[in-house]
């Protein structure tokens, strides 16, 4: 019975990186436990990084956990070690949404027409 509210967005110039195929911004601005890991490790942000975050944070929803808990699952998925949600989410569905979205690599991750288009969220 709480509401909580989260912007994704942080306030600064942006620039196309070719590499990434897409904006960055050099910009540490935000709450680490939600960064994705391009964000903690080289600085930069992307759209996609906002992605990475949404993941997350569908993942908290999804899953009742503690503090402690949630900084493991989440650090866990930071470094590719996603297999504790399929002990923790039962629908496969939801499971395979959230991988999506917090894959390690930005590239990987789905724009947000792609996350639209997608049929978890049909």
């Amino acid at each position: 019975d709480v509401l909580k509210l989260c912007d994704l967005g942080i306030a600064t110039e942006r620039r196309y990186d070719e590499e990434s195929d897409s904006e960055i911004a050099g910009s540490s601005t935000g709450t680490q436990l939600y960064m994705s890991p391009e964000q903690i490790l080289l600085f930069r942000y992307s759209s996609r990084s906002d992605v990475f975050s949404l993941g997350l944070i569908f993942s908290e929803l999804c899953i009742v956990m503690s503090v402690t808990e949630r900084n493991d699952i989440f650090d866990n998925i930071r470094h590719g070690r996603q297999n504790k949600l399929d002990d923790l989410i039962t629908d496969v569905k939801t499971v395979e949404f959230i991988k999506m979205l917090t894959q390690v690599k930005s590239k990987d991750r789905p724009s947000s027409r792609e996350m639209i288009d997608h049929i978890f969220l049909a």
